[in-house]
């Protein structure tokens, strides 16, 4: 993929290059309310308006996947809360196996900490 975009931005490249050649004739560009003009070759007029409506259009993107961005910060801190939920929960059930392995007087848990804690990550959604 990483040469794909390469061998286009090359393409891209060569045709402003060929542009730029081509179109060197003096054009005067004039702003309606204003007076006056500025003459400029015609390619420096073509890509300086191309350079702005790109700036332009990232900007106009970027503030309108600002919704996007605001929910998916929100659901990461949703995440990250319920994943400390989920190990405190895990931490708590070892404790409680534990104690009730001393209390029962036997030496090895009454269920093994692989099964605890693969049963709370299933009743979790499978996160881990």
């Amino acid at each position: 993929m990483r040469i794909i975009s390469w061998i286009i931005a090359l393409i891209v490249g060569i045709a402003v290059v060929l542009f730029a050649i081509s179109n060197r004739q003096i054009v005067d560009i004039g702003f309606w309310p204003l007076d006056g003009t500025i003459s400029v070759q015609l390619f420096v007029a073509v890509l300086a308006f191309g350079f702005v409506a790109f700036i332009l259009g990232g900007i106009v993107s970027w503030l309108s996947s600002a919704p996007a961005r605001r929910v998916s910060r929100h659901r990461k801190r949703r995440i990250d809360d319920l994943e400390k939920r989920i190990a405190l929960m895990e931490q708590k059930e070892r404790a409680r196996a534990e104690a009730a392995s001393v209390a029962a007087g036997s030496s090895h848990d009454l269920m093994p900490r692989d099964q605890t804690s693969a049963g709370l990550r299933q009743i979790s959604g499978g996160r881990s």
